[in-house]
């Protein structure tokens, strides 16, 4: 066979004269004078082949930030059908682009607004770092470059619930081309709720907003106005490097009789006169030399034991530090000071009668009552404090007792537990007694089941977890310890039965039980119980559809600030199974377009006339919630 003529198929076509000659030329380039090809030639053109290759590998697709920022959101990808990004700002670094990107994240409880960013690394094509999130429904940010060349990104975020934008929270992060740290984080919320301030972010600092005094619910609203501005300008606010300046706030501890201690709270945020500052570290001096230094947020990611009250047990356990903002059990949002120690703030007291003083710092921002406290005792040993138990209170010492009382109030009572400390100084519960609000606790004996006996004996197995009860919703047979899965269906949340109330909701004669669950004080999904036919079934409510539960067995309701009133249970038959159970409207309140309209039992009435049913609504005596023990289910309804 010729080896220089070419294959012929029936589909081959005779060249041209032309053509024939060309066909020559090229085979005369690869082949030398013995007909061999040149093998530098061959080396250099392998050579061009690779490098065209390389750079066309390197024209990869652009990675779209935004949806690799939405991806990196929680809610994703349950609803990322509903949610959706947009790039704010991007900046390319050694290796890596910072992007900040608007997420909405398809629900409201998602926030429809947050901010996020994160460092896109391009060679491990993955985020460089975690992604940081500031959420919200309403995310702004402005980024400045400082005479550092480290660019700076500002973030706020307010959320907004019927109407009413909340306060705002803060964070603010600063990128050097190859990381980026967030510098602080704060919010501008207030104890009170009425020193709120909203916080627009601007080129080195924050333009701050308060609350517009003549803007509010209902009076601004019911006076048939239109509705003012939320927010109207207060000052600004210069950010440094670590954010709102930090402060220091130094206490002279009385150690003992012969030692004096000097205690500093370090925040990583300025001083204000409503908030309590959160803390980032501890350190205590002697005679000007440090003694010992805490670091909060690495005490806090640790296995460090911690014991505190179990509520469904009934006795102290042991938990890990880590694993406290996740408990249910207790509200725990980290550690907290204010400027001067004084009531809601740190306290001081020998709380283990040792002859050491001790100190408590606040773990959650909110109220005086239930305050969540973390207690620091002094080891002479290890000649350190050592952060060893939280209480739902600041200390009560009975000091010729040597006792350590917590209090814990609930909606109508309040519980006391006393403790003492065993010889290897852990925390032992003495006894507990519980108080009805200007009544002594001897009082509290509940009244029996007033309702049919068969009703009472029923609701007593079930309330005793000896038989379940049947849900009205999907048909199922639940034990009253499955509330957790019948009401949030999520392990983690560890929801139980905690508190219950006796009221007949349709005053038909048989009332029902009410089931609150130890995620109550957040507003959160309670159960109804109702014996019918023999049978308990249950029924799932949510925190804003039994408000303020009355004697009587009516409560309020709410759908928000511009829709609300009061109510009470009715039941229709709907044939076989349980009845189903609707809501009688006696009061009702809805605002449009800055007016009120005022309805009592369906019939429009004037402001005055619903103001006064609302005033006797509040006068009528509340329900009374006892906890679920043992004792209070067998004086209610029976052995």
């Amino acid at each position: 066979m010729n080896r220089t003529s070419l294959p012929i198929s029936p589909f081959t076509t005779a060249l041209s004269g032309s053509a024939r000659e060309t066909e020559l030329r090229i085979r005369s380039i690869f082949q030398w004078k013995r007909r061999r090809p040149p093998l530098p030639l061959l080396i250099l053109l392998l050579a061009a082949a690779l490098l065209c290759g390389n750079l066309v590998s390197c024209r990869t697709e652009e990675p779209d930030l935004a949806q690799l920022l939405l991806e990196a959101h929680e809610n994703y990808p349950y609803d990322g059908g509903r949610m959706s990004s947009k790039l704010l700002l991007s900046q390319e670094g050694e290796g890596c682009t910072l992007a900040l990107a608007l997420v909405d994240g398809g629900s409201h409880p998602a926030g429809l607004g947050n901010l996020m960013l994160g460092l896109w690394d391009g060679r491990e094509q993955d985020w460089r770092g975690p992604v940081r999130q500031v959420a919200g429904d309403d995310g702004l940010f402005s980024s400045w470059t400082d005479a550092e060349g480290i660019l700076n990104i500002l973030c706020t975020n307010t959320s907004t619930w019927t109407g009413i934008e909340g306060a705002s929270t803060v964070a603010h992060y600063r990128f050097d081309g190859s990381s980026l740290e967030e510098a602080a984080q704060w919010d501008y919320y207030s104890d009170d709720g009425l020193s709120d301030q909203k916080a627009v972010p601007v080129e080195g600092g924050l333009e701050l907003y308060s609350l517009n005094p003549e803007w509010g619910y209902p009076d601004s609203i019911q006076s048939g106005s239109p509705m003012p501005e939320q927010w109207v300008y207060s000052h600004f606010e210069s950010i440094g490097k670590a954010g709102i300046s930090a402060h220091t706030a130094a206490y002279s501890v009385p150690l003992t009789s012969q030692r004096d201690l000097t205690l500093e709270l370090r925040s990583d945020r300025a001083k204000r006169d409503v908030f309590f500052s959160p803390l980032k570290e501890i350190l205590v001096y002697e005679d000007g030399k440090l003694l010992q230094s805490i670091d909060v947020p690495a005490l806090m990611a640790s296995d460090q034991p911690i014991q505190a009250y179990r509520w469904d047990t009934h006795s102290v356990d042991i938990y890990p530090a880590f694993s406290l903002a996740e408990e249910p059990q207790y509200l725990y949002e980290g550690l907290f000071f204010r400027e001067e120690s004084a009531f809601g703030g740190q306290e001081f007291g020998d709380f283990n009668f040792d002859g050491y003083t001790d100190f408590a710092i606040p773990a959650v921002e909110a109220s005086p009552h239930n305050v969540t406290y973390a207690y620091f005792l002094f080891d002479p040993a290890a000649e350190e404090y050592i952060f060893s138990f939280l209480m739902f209170s600041p200390p009560e010492l009975l000091k010729e007792e040597e006792l350590l009382v917590e209090h814990e109030h609930d909606s109508q009572t309040v519980q006391r537990r006393y403790y003492s400390f065993d010889r290897e100084g852990r925390l032992v519960l003495v006894r507990q007694e519980t108080e009805l609000y200007g009544q002594p606790s001897d009082s509290l004996s509940p009244e029996p089941y007033p309702g049919p006996a068969e009703a009472a004996e029923a609701f007593r197995q079930v309330m005793a977890g000896d038989v379940p009860f049947r849900s009205a919703s999907d048909g199922r047979e639940y034990y009253l310890s499955q509330i957790n899965e019948l009401i949030w269906n999520d392990p983690a949340v560890n929801a139980y039965a905690e508190q219950f109330a006796v009221a007949d909701l349709d005053d038909d004669g048989t009332p029902e039980v009410i089931i609150l669950t130890n995620q109550h004080i957040h507003s959160e999904p309670i159960l109804v119980l109702r014996w019918q036919d023999g049978q308990i079934y249950g029924y799932n409510e949510v925190g804003r559809g039994m408000q303020g539960l009355k004697a009587d067995g009516t409560s309020g309701w709410s759908d928000g600030a511009f829709h609300n009133g009061t109510h009470r249970d009715q039941y229709t038959s709907s044939g076989d199974g349980p009845d189903r159970r609707e809501q009688l409207y006696l009061s009702e309140l809805i605002v449009a377009d800055g007016s009120g309209e005022f309805y009592l039992s369906g019939q429009e009435v004037t402001q005055a006339e619903y103001e006064a049913a609302e005033a006797a609504q509040d006068a009528k005596p509340d329900a009374v919630w006892y906890n679920l023990l043992p004792e209070t289910i067998a004086d209610l309804f029976g052995q």
